[in-house]
């Protein structure tokens, strides 16, 4: 569900301007068999070209875990090369 109530079912989604960004990234490495650790390596990828192409560059990164068990904050990601 997006900032606008649109509901569409998709493999995964990204919103805002990072969106144009990292949207090629996840068609190419997404799969649905994904463990954890490849899905947090895909997410770093993600992280990465934003640090390297968007205007902002943040220095941190908050992490939650969805799963079939509720709501898990995982450890802050921080990009390479962030000060």
């Amino acid at each position: 569900m997006d900032h606008l109530s649109a509901l569409a079912k998709a493999p995964f989604a990204a919103h805002g301007h990072g969106a144009y960004l990292t949207l090629s990234i996840l068609d190419r490495y997404y799969r649905p068999d994904l463990t954890r650790d490849e899905a947090m390596d895909l997410l770093k990828k993600c992280i990465e070209e934003l640090n390297h192409r968007f205007i902002l560059n943040l220095p941190s990164f908050s992490v939650r875990l969805i799963d079939k068990d509720g709501t898990h904050d995982l450890e802050k990601l921080i990009p390479v090369g962030a000060k």
